[in-house]
Formats: C-alpha cells, structure tokens, sequence
C-alpha cells in the first residue's frame, strides 16, 4: 500500500479591492513497489555447470495498484563486472535456465540471481538470493550433492519443483 499524504492549497483572489480565499483539500496516495513475495531456486544450494536445470520463480508477490506483475530474471557472477539478463520482462514469474559461467575454470563460482518485479506504473522491487555453480567434479560441493540425492522437498511441492529436482539429480551423474 503507497504512502497516503494529506494536502491543502489556499487560493486567494482580489475582487473590488476586497481579498477572498478558498482552501481547497486533497490526499495524494504516492505507489509503493510490489510486496511480500518470495524468491524460490531448486536446487537451493549449487548445481554443475552448463548441466543442472535450474527452476527460479517469484511468488506471491503483491501490489496495491497493479493485478498482473512483471517479472524480471538476473544472474551474477561474483568477480565480473555486469549482471546478465536471464529473460527480460514477462508476466511469467517462473523460468528454466541453466548456467555456463565465465569462470569455469575455477572449482566453483557464486552466482547472484535477482528477480526484479515491476507494477504497472514502472516501480521495482527486487528480491536476490546466491547459489554456487560447480565447475569442476573435483569440487567439494559435487560431493556433497551426491550425498544430498535423497533430500525431501517442502510440502509445497509444484511439478516444476520436481522437474528441477530430477534434473539436479541427472546432472551429479
């Protein structure tokens, strides 16, 4: 909900040399961003490079003016100068995507991922989380994921949560 501010304005006029004033009222309601969603990635922790199918979706995202939202999608990688757009806007709030760093030949790289969300009037609100992609099968963390192969889910288990899932689980081989 916007901030609501309440205005007055007086307006004078001199008629036959006597001054008469009105004062007139009126609110201004200033647009706030969207609210109260939630970025979700599966898998939540890291994948392999160029093989792990990533779900990252926006939800639940809300906004006191604007019924259908746009989505935004952003990747990071920490040590290179610009984010990467990963789809520009949409009223998806979901994609599918996997990462080829630029890094690659380090062990691992951290990605920052950002969905942006926009209203109808052009205001953002912007919701980021980090993961790491596994560049290497000598990596700690390519370990770990053979390890993790039985994790559960959330109850809130969407058929493209289980999509993520069985591709991160195709992708530790």
């Amino acid at each position: 909900v916007g901030t609501k501010y309440s205005m007055y304005i007086d307006v004078s006029k001199e008629k036959e040399g006597e001054i008469a004033t009105k004062r007139l009222f009126f609110d201004i309601t200033i647009n706030s961003p969207p609210v109260n969603g939630t970025l979700f990635i599966q898998p939540p922790l890291f994948g392999i490079n160029n093989q792990t199918t990533f779900v990252i979706s926006c939800n639940d995202w809300v906004d006191d003016t604007t019924e259908i939202l746009h989505y935004s999608f952003w990747y990071h990688e920490v040590g290179t100068p610009n984010p990467i757009e990963l789809r520009p806007w949409s009223t998806s709030n979901e994609i599918f995507t996997n990462f080829t760093v630029m890094r690659y030949q380090n062990p691992e790289t951290n990605v920052t991922i950002t969905c942006k969300i926009k209203d109808n009037y052009g205001i953002i609100a912007e919701i980021q989380s980090s993961i790491t992609i596994v560049n290497s099968l000598k990596s700690s963390k390519y370990s770990l994921g053979k390890a993790l192969e039985n994790y559960t889910l959330p109850n809130t288990t969407t058929p493209s949560m289980l999509l993520a899932r069985s591709e991160f689980l195709k992708s530790l081989g």
